[in-house]
């Protein structure tokens, strides 16, 4: 399943490769895209518990969810 999330405070090549390192290494996701532009989160998952797991950690990275939806 695939899941984008949109996200505050996204400013640089940085963030993007700090988001996608440390999303890539939770257990299950996989295939992050960030996106500067429309800051934005988009990632592939196997269950649906994994979302809040990949939450509370963008939030604990300093990146506070603006809204998600499911494509």
């Amino acid at each position: 399943m695939t899941k984008t999330e949109i996200i505050q405070n996204l400013k640089c090549a940085g963030c993007v490769t700090t988001i996608t390192n440390a999303l890539n290494e939770l257990e299950g996701i996989c295939n992050t895209v960030v996106d500067n532009e429309q800051n934005s989160v988009t990632f592939e998952y196997t269950e649906e518990s994994q979302v809040k797991i990949v939450e509370e950690k963008l939030s604990s990275l300093g990146w506070e969810l603006i809204m998600n939806y499911k494509l």
